[in-house]
């Protein structure tokens, strides 16, 4: 760190003034703390700190940065009758870590309908940013490879920790036959994305009507 001292003074009773600074760790993990511990000495008689702190400090002691998201200087100038000395030390702060997404379920429960009649019910799909406290939110958009299949809201930001409920819908019923669709949930900045849902959806022809002689 910067290491500046004056001497006013070389008597036997005028000893320097000498600050003892240090951050533990010096390098956090994002949304972490460290401890700035000091000792001056010297019989100061002020001490002040700026930087990433401030106010006025003992001459020896030591005090927790607080939850840190960005690198910080921390600096401590002691004056008295040996002189004026200041040192700092670096707390550096890693990345803010991605956020990650999760689906429940990963294949949703079939849809089943008969041709000609209304669109089956809405099923509902959760998203989650499951990435710890202080990570990124989770800035997902949903997509679906068949236009019969929509997702709403097809997109939406979510807190580390929370979740959000889409619902997934298909169209009226027309051809026969069991299809098959997939839902797509991203964010480019996701440590996983994208992630996938699948749907199946069931058409049945309409019953015959029956003839009574």
């Amino acid at each position: 760190g910067l290491n500046t001292r004056t001497q006013a003074c070389s008597t036997a009773a005028c000893s320097a003034t000498v600050i003892t600074l240090t951050a533990t760790p010096s390098s956090v993990a994002y949304n972490r703390s460290s401890t700035i511990s000091w000792s001056v000495a010297g019989n100061p008689t002020s001490c002040t700190a700026s930087g990433g702190w401030s106010g006025a400090k003992a001459a020896s002691g030591s005090q927790s940065t607080g939850n840190l998201t960005a690198n910080k200087n921390y600096t401590l100038t002691c004056s008295g009758p040996g002189g004026t000395d200041s040192k700092s030390v670096a707390v550096s702060v890693g990345a803010q870590p991605s956020a990650t997404i999760g689906l429940n379920p990963t294949t949703l429960p079939a849809f089943n309908a008969i041709s000609g009649q209304a669109a089956p019910a809405g099923k509902t799909l959760t998203i989650t940013n499951t990435a710890a406290a202080g990570s990124k939110n989770l800035n997902w958009t949903a997509t679906t490879n068949q236009n019969w299949c929509r997702v709403s809201p097809a997109s939406g930001s979510i807190n580390p920790g929370g979740s959000a409920a889409v619902n997934v819908s298909v169209s009226a019923p027309s051809n026969v036959g069991t299809f098959n669709c997939t839902v797509s949930i991203s964010d480019p900045n996701a440590t996983n994305s994208p992630q996938n849902t699948v749907v199946t959806y069931t058409v049945s022809s309409a019953p015959k009507p029956t003839v009574s002689l």
